[in-house]
């Protein structure tokens, strides 16, 4: 499987637009080896940032995780973030984690576009839902560059 998942997975759509028959493509989006797991895309992004380097263990990685989170009061808990990080869960991907991504990028400091990178690469999702308040406020606060606590202060004002 080749590493660089973003471009597999863009090369691998243009192989499948002009089939007749789409059992190939139901067969590729149903391999979970085709798309990279949760803990790689946080490991891939904490590493482009600088936090970690490839050789960081996991059990550290959880440590600096969870420090980068409770920094910015996130109640996370460090098994569950140890959890993700092992490759043993992975958030799931309904309303109630959202919160919890959007701590994570505010934790490791991710701008606008590697906020929306976070979510579409590693969190198989679409960010920024500007149908709820609160993710209205993440939008305008990430793209103006404004702290999460502060974020946390717009929405309680609504």
């Amino acid at each position: 499987m080749n590493d660089n998942y973003t471009q597999y997975n863009s090369d691998s759509i243009y192989k499948f637009l002009d089939e007749d028959d789409a059992s190939e493509a139901i067969d590729f989006i149903k391999d979970p080896s085709n798309f990279r797991t949760f803990n790689e895309g946080l490991s891939e992004i904490m590493i482009k940032k600088g936090y970690i380097s490839d050789s960081t263990a996991p059990d550290e990685i959880s440590q600096i995780l969870y420090k980068k989170l409770t920094d910015i009061g996130s109640s996370l808990s460090l098994n569950t973030i140890s959890s993700w990080i092992k490759g043993d869960h992975r958030p799931k991907v309904e309303a109630g984690y959202r919160k919890n991504i959007y701590e994570i990028c505010y934790a490791l400091n991710l701008t606008f576009n590697e906020t929306i990178w976070f979510f579409h690469h590693v969190y198989y999702d679409r960010a920024f839902n500007c149908h709820t308040i609160d993710e209205s406020v993440y939008y305008y606060c990430l793209k103006n560059n404004i702290a999460y606590k502060d974020s946390l202060d717009i929405i309680k004002r609504n």
